[in-house]
C-alpha cells in the first residue's frame, strides 16, 4: 500500500515540476520551427491548471490512504488482542491510567476528517462567467486541500511514533513482552507515560517538526 502511495507522490512531484518550468501563456508564438512543433502558433490552454489539479488530488488520496494505514496500525498497537500482550492502550497501569486512549481517539477523529476531504476536486467543475468558463480545473481548491491534509496526517503520524516509543518503554521495564528496539534518528524526543498527562503538546510539537522536514521521495 505504501509503495502505491509513494508512486502517487512521485507522480505529483513530476507533474508539478513540469508545470512550474512550463509556459502558461496562451496562445504561444514560435519564431522558428522546433522538433516538437512544426508551425508558429500553439493554442494549448496551459493556464487551465488541470495537470496540477490531478496531481493535487493524487497527493490527497495518497496521504489519506497512508493515514488510514497508520491509524489501523495504531489501533493494533493499543489492543492486547493483537499487540502480542502489551497492556491495553499501552497504559503503564491499565485501569488506573488511560494510557493512549485520548491520543488514539485524536488520530481516529483526524482520519475520519481526512476521509471527508479526500474527494476529487479536479472533476468538480462548476461553469461560471456566463458560460465562458464552462469547464474549470478547480486546481486551487485541490492544491489547498492537499496542503491541509498534510496538517491532519502529521498528528496521526506523531501519535503512532509516540505509541511505538511507549511500547519500547514498557518492554524496557518488562511491562510488555518482546525486546526493545532502537529509536530512529528522525523520531523527535518523547517522554513515555508512567502516569496520565495531556499529550496535545507532544502531538503538536512532533507533528510540527515533521511538517518542517523536507520530503525525500
Amino acid at each position: 500500500m505504501l509503495g502505491a502511495c509513494r508512486e502517487n507522490l512521485s507522480f505529483a512531484r513530476r507533474i508539478v515540476e513540469t508545470e512550474i518550468n512550463g509556459v502558461s501563456d496562451n496562445p504561444l508564438f514560435f519564431t522558428e520551427a522546433s522538433p516538437d512543433f512544426s508551425g508558429n502558433l500553439a493554442h494549448g490552454g496551459n493556464f487551465h491548471g488541470q495537470q496540477v489539479a490531478f496531481a493535487a488530488d493524487a497527493l490527497n488520496a495518497a496521504m489519506t490512504q497512508t493515514g488510514i494505514l497508520i491509524e489501523r496500525q495504531l489501533d493494533a498497537l493499543c489492543n492486547p488482542m493483537v499487540n502480542g500482550g502489551a497492556p491495553l492502550l499501552l497504559s503503564w497501569k491499565p485501569g488506573a491510567f488511560s494510557g493512549f486512549a485520548g491520543a488514539q481517539l485524536t488520530a481516529t477523529a483526524l482520519i475520519a476528517e481526512m476521509r471527508m476531504h479526500a474527494q476529487s476536486y479536479a472533476t468538480s467543475s462548476i461553469p461560471t462567467n456566463g458560460g465562458n468558463q464552462d469547464v474549470v480545473s478547480m486546481g486551487a481548491l485541490a492544491a489547498r486541500e492537499a496542503y491541509r491534509q498534510t496538517e491532519m496526517l502529521a498528528p496521526i503520524l506523531a501519535v503512532s511514533g509516540m505509541a511505538l516509543a511507549q511500547l519500547n518503554h514498557l518492554r524496557a521495564y518488562e511491562r510488555a513482552p518482546g525486546p526493545t528496539t532502537w529509536t530512529p534518528d528522525w523520531m523527535p524526543e518523547f517522554e513515555p507515560l508512567e502516569a496520565d498527562r495531556p499529550l496535545q503538546h507532544d502531538i503538536a510539537r512532533i507533528a510540527s517538526e515533521w511538517l518542517a522536514c523536507p520530503v525525500v521521495l
